[in-house]
């Protein structure tokens, strides 16, 4: 992608597959929710490849879907490793206004894959967040 942070419907196929594969890699890696937006970088064989950065209300969406669908949950980082409650962690993951690297580590909270989660293939996460895009019907 170029950098340009487009919604979710506005983004091209090519665009919305590059956002759920990322996210969805953000989760595998236990990203810090405050790190979602930006994207991330990959070494290609011809260059960095940028992808992202994404509107936070994309992330949040999108994370939603996972979260409703008993993928994923969010993890406490500090001051002790601890599950974030699912009530706290769903008003979290719809307050994306939140998450905001602060110095005292106080929202160092990962996003991680349930054991549920850990069970359903990537391609499954990916197809999930199809309901982002209801204009947009699949090819197949």
């Amino acid at each position: 992608m170029n950098g340009e942070s487009r919604a979710a419907s506005a983004m091209t196929g090519e665009q919305f597959l590059d956002f759920a594969n990322e996210l969805y890699v953000a989760v595998a890696e236990e990203a810090y929710l405050w790190e979602l937006p930006d994207g991330s970088r990959d070494l290609a064989a011809d260059g960095w490849v940028q992808h992202g950065p994404w509107r936070p209300e994309d992330c949040s969406g999108a994370l939603l879907v996972w979260f409703d669908a008993g993928f994923l949950g969010l993890l406490r980082r500090w001051p002790e490793e601890e599950p974030v409650p699912t009530g706290q962690a769903a008003e979290l993951l719809r307050s994306p206004d939140q998450w905001v690297q602060r110095p005292d580590g106080s929202m160092n909270v990962a996003v991680v894959a349930t054991a549920a989660g850990e069970a359903v293939p990537a391609d499954d996460w990916v197809q999930a967040l199809h309901v982002l895009r209801p204009a947009q019907r699949p090819s197949g």
